[in-house]
């Protein structure tokens, strides 16, 4: 709120407080009540008193509120410019200047009283105003823009529609949920998660993998794990997680009943294996999209998971104590929450792995809660683990919130130990029904913090909250390449790229003098980006980020350098680093996995019932003992 007491600005939190004005915040029914009645340009009358916010809206507000708009947009225009932005400014300027040129229309209605005409007229320069304002960002030539997506599709005319919209959006991945309500989206053997009877026999997984290929786009088969439905568990309840108090559910605050299948269960690991096995061989699957490689909340300890008469006689193995005795503060609780950890760890070591031997060149993702320590104890997820140990391709941190700041936080959190080994794509959410303009600044922001892409949750909130209108005028306004199908061809695309933007940004808008183009030109053009076919690919990627980093420092060392120019271009130097790093922790994690030895179970039990038995064979890797993959029947 302004000092005239003017609503002059909505959306987001943490928003700075404008001079002799201040900042109304409220959340739950409260925050409804501000996002249905705080209008741009509305009167506010705040009496401290009775603690009470009175928001008046007349006639005049409307052309308060169209002044406002295009204020907004000439600042997101000013701040483009003064950020080098690679965006069209002149065509910016012009839908600006459209929308000024309407002012005088919207002040002669508001003095004859035509108010229709006045909201009309509003309406229109709103829209003209936000559109400028959606293209003061820029578009991104590589990078991985995935959404996540429940398949209701029944019939090939609507996959292809709903692709169609994707690809207009310019959406390179989708994470395509393969297993709901406990069913599968595919027709499938398996006698527990059977093909959802909503298909009528539609293979939604085949339809999707062969229209989004021949669209450009990759699809990644969305998996969740130990969260099941009330169907498995009825087929299953031996494999149900347990609860201290003797739950086989957890309930979350609404009351609403979410089932887990145990993660201690050598039988569960088997289903699940056998289940993304014949998944990875039946289709051409770009990707696998770990979700829910955890244990349930554990709130305040007083009905936490792992309770079960197996995990318990583990522990109990282990360190002679009944963890049902345990409690937070005892000396062996940290023990007991890292055995619990270290039960996900195995079952991760042991999927992925089996995963890689099936498939090398399948990308490996895993969404993740960002608060990293509260979730060791918590939901005993160790993201850290896995991703120092080269078991990920790319890491997604789940930043679903109102504003760009914690976005920017957790981005930072996870780069930490990240860096050097995942690709960072970070999950925020249009289910929490954003502002949009702070939706493209979530956007903005992972870019500027290097990260490699970002995960829309979910496809519904997104086009059903028109979304994807301002993401094509903005920040998804070109397609992009992802990062990690073709390394040395994304290499050198985005280093073309940056050529591009030094004459066409950087020189034009007076950001490089010519004799500052042609150094940085050159030392561009210089990168040799040959790794892929080398006979040493990890040494000769190596040399190119050695080459990339010593550019950065150059560029951080250059006093003279226009400091917004040189963050640019830092930025995008940086993310070629991160793909070429996931590069090669790649390769390094492929070249760990060489088989040390083969070992055969022998089922006696069976034996003694039949002269015949089944023999499971299983594949033991030479750096992890703790890696091991059981291989076909």
């Amino acid at each position: 709120v302004g000092v005239d007491d003017k609503i002059i600005k909505t959306g987001g939190n943490n928003l700075q407080i404008p001079d002799g004005g201040y900042v109304i915040s409220g959340h739950g029914a409260k925050s409804r009540w501000l996002q249905n009645y705080a209008r741009l340009g509305s009167t506010v009358m705040l009496n401290k008193e009775k603690n009470e916010v009175r928001i008046v809206f007349m006639p005049d507000s409307y052309v308060d509120m169209a002044m406002f708009s295009i204020k907004s947009a000439q600042d997101s225009l000013d701040l483009a410019k003064a950020q080098y932005r690679d965006i069209d400014y002149d065509n910016v300027r012009k839908i600006i200047d459209k929308a000024k040129s309407k002012m005088r229309d919207a002040h002669e209605l508001l003095d004859q009283g035509q108010y229709k005409e006045l909201i009309k007229t509003v309406n229109d320069i709103q829209n003209d105003a936000d559109q400028a304002c959606y293209m003061t960002f820029g578009s991104t030539k590589v990078e991985n823009r995935a959404v996540w997506h429940r398949p209701r599709e029944t019939s090939i005319s609507e996959v292809k529609k709903h692709l169609d919209m994707l690809q207009d959006t310019n959406i390179n991945i989708i994470y395509l949920e393969t297993y709901w309500n406990g069913y599968s989206i595919y027709p499938t053997a398996n006698d527990i998660m059977k093909h959802n009877p909503l298909y009528r026999g539609f293979d939604v997984m085949a339809a999707y993998i062969k229209e989004a290929h021949a669209r450009g786009m990759e699809v990644y088969a969305w998996v969740e794990n130990f969260l099941v439905n009330q169907n498995v568990a009825e087929k299953r309840p031996e494999w149900m997680i347990m609860s201290r108090k003797g739950d086989n559910f957890f309930m979350d605050s609404a009351g609403v009943k979410y089932y887990y299948m145990n993660p201690a269960l050598p039988e569960v690991h088997h289903f699940l294996s056998e289940l993304y096995k014949e998944l990875i061989k039946k289709y051409d699957i770009d990707g696998i999209q770990f979700d829910y490689m955890r244990y349930p909340e554990s709130g305040d300890y007083s009905n936490d998971f792992g309770y079960d008469p197996y995990t318990r006689q583990l522990f109990k193995d282990y360190t002679g104590t009944d963890p049902i005795s345990l409690s937070v503060g005892d000396e062996l609780w940290q023990k007991w929450c890292e055995f619990r950890v270290n039960i996900i760890n195995s079952f991760a070591y042991r999927i992925i792995s089996e995963v890689k031997f099936l498939k090398p060149d399948i990308q490996i993702s895993a969404d993740v809660r960002s608060d990293y320590d509260n979730s060791f104890t918590d939901i005993f997820q160790d993201p850290k683990d896995w991703t120092t140990k080269d078991y990920l391709n790319i890491l997604i941190p789940m930043s679903y919130y109102l504003h760009e700041e914690p976005v920017i936080e957790d981005i930072n959190n996870t780069q930490a130990f990240a860096k050097g080994h995942a690709q960072v794509n970070v999950g925020i959410a249009t289910t929490t029904k954003i502002d949009t303009n702070i939706l493209l600044r979530q956007i903005d922001a992972i870019r500027a913090s290097s990260a490699n892409g970002v995960g829309i949750f979910e496809s519904q909130s997104l086009f059903g909250g028109g979304y994807d209108s301002a993401l094509k005028l903005g920040v998804f306004r070109y397609p992009a390449m992802v990062t990690n199908r073709d390394h040395e061809q994304a290499v050198s695309l985005m280093l073309k790229d940056i050529l591009r933007k030094i004459d066409d940004i950087y020189l034009k808008c007076g950001g490089m003098n010519d004799e500052e183009a042609r150094k940085y030109k050159k030392l561009v053009r210089d990168m040799k980006v040959n790794f892929k076919d080398s006979k040493d690919a990890i040494k000769s990627a190596d040399l190119l980020k050695e080459n990339l980093e010593d550019l950065i420092d150059v560029i951080d060392s250059d006093q003279t350098l226009n400091r917004q120019v040189a963050t640019r271009i830092n930025t995008d130097l940086i993310s070629l680093v991160n793909i070429v790093d996931e590069y090669i922790s790649n390769l390094k994690f492929m070249a760990n996995h060489e088989v040390k030895e083969f070992q055969v179970i022998v089922p006696t039990k069976a034996l003694k019932d039949k002269k015949e038995a089944l023999l499971k064979v299983r594949a033991v890797f030479d750096h992890n003992s703790s890696d091991i993959i059981y291989l076909d029947n």
